[in-house]
C-alpha cells in the first residue's frame, strides 16, 4: 500500500508497513520497533525476509482490545493507584 493505492478498510487481509502502523497508532517507528523486539505488546507481525509487515485485521484487534469506555476498566485500574 502507498499513497497511490490507499488501504481499503474492508481489506482485512492487507499487509501494512511499520510506517503505516506507527502513523495509525500515533507512535514513532522506534516505539513500534521496541514493542516488537521487547514483546511489550501482543501485536503480531509477519516477517518476509528482512521486511516486517502487520496484518490489518491484527491491528484492528489490537486497537479494539485496548479500547476502554471509562477509567474503571481493568487496564486503566492497573495503572491508577486506589
Amino acid at each position: 500500500m502507498n499513497a497511490l493505492h490507499p488501504l481499503k478498510l474492508s481489506d482485512t487481509d492487507a499487509l501494512l508497513t511499520p510506517d503505516q502502523v506507527s502513523m495509525r497508532l500515533g507512535i514513532t517507528l522506534e516505539t513500534l520497533q521496541a514493542w516488537r523486539t521487547k514483546g511489550c505488546y501482543d501485536l503480531p507481525y509477519v516477517k518476509v525476509g528482512r521486511l516486517i509487515r502487520y496484518r490489518f485485521a491484527d491491528l484492528q484487534r489490537f486497537i479494539a482490545d485496548r479500547t476502554r469506555s471509562h477509567t474503571g476498566s481493568p487496564y486503566a485500574s492497573a495503572r491508577v493507584p486506589s
